[in-house]
């Protein structure tokens, strides 16, 4: 499910999508991201003034599962080549474990490969640090709390970069 948790005075910011909740915190000098999901959490700091006041909306797909997806395909393709060669009687359980084995890492990994409209936090040399889904699905208030964390956010970089070079 994914749905905005929380807003407070525009310097935390909370949500989940595909399992993991991500929580986005700010002070005078950090970006702290938080996220769980089931038993891993993690946590990182970024010092606002080393990050992009240039946060763009840009539609991404996750490479890591379109790679999984791509050797499930091989897995499949070898289950069944294999299931017509004369491996087969050698080792009977080979073809149907690629087989099953594929068409589960293809499953797991088909929602992950979407393309979805993400909100890209990024540092100065353009690394992608943060990613903040915008859901097509979302309510007005959720789109208002998440549009509003990134203009306090962009302001907040624009503050920490203009104090630590320029004051």
């Amino acid at each position: 499910m994914n749905n905005i948790v929380s807003l407070n005075n525009n310097n935390t910011y909370e949500f989940e999508h595909l399992g993991t909740q991500t929580k986005l915190s700010t002070d005078d000098r950090y970006l702290f991201h938080e996220w769980e999901k089931g038993a891993i959490k993690g946590k990182t700091s970024h010092l606002l003034h080393r990050l992009s006041p240039n946060i763009n909306i840009e539609t991404i797909v996750d490479d890591v599962a379109l790679k999984k997806i791509r050797i499930s395909w091989v897995l499949i393709v070898s289950a069944i080549i294999i299931f017509f060669s004369d491996y087969n009687d050698k080792i009977p359980l080979l073809a149907p474990f690629l087989a099953g084995y594929g068409l589960l890492a293809i499953g797991l990994n088909i929602k992950h490969s979407w393309p979805k409209d993400c909100a890209l936090i990024k540092d100065n040399y353009n690394y992608k640090l943060i990613m903040i889904p915008q859901l097509e699905n979302e309510s007005q208030d959720e789109k208002e709390k998440r549009e509003s964390f990134l203009f306090f956010l962009t302001n907040k970089i624009e503050e920490a970069t203009r104090k630590e070079f320029y004051d």
